[in-house]
């Protein structure tokens, strides 16, 4: 079981769920900044969906994800891409 944080001052302004969501997903970008991999549109991505996110938090339900998605999207803390080669992706 991996450790989950959060910053405060993101669980203050999006709310606790959304933060720990944000940690996870800063973590990937900057690891694949680090790497130099899935740079696309003059910024690092990461990716991952719903359920995934889901098994690695499995104290927050899918909706639960989807809504704190859409907070950090709505705040302007993370952004959304469609990238994928394949069409029905």
């Amino acid at each position: 079981m991996s450790n989950h944080s959060f910053a405060p001052g993101i669980a203050a302004q999006v709310g606790l769920n959304a933060a720990v969501l944000y940690q996870n997903l800063t973590f990937w970008i900057e690891k694949n900044r680090a790497n130099r991999r899935n740079f696309r549109d003059d910024r690092y991505w990461t990716y991952n969906s719903i359920p995934a996110f889901a098994e690695l938090f499995p104290y927050l339900t899918e909706k639960q994800i989807r809504t704190a998605l859409d907070k950090l999207l709505n705040a302007g803390l993370i952004l959304k891409g469609q990238f994928s080669d394949d069409k029905y992706d």
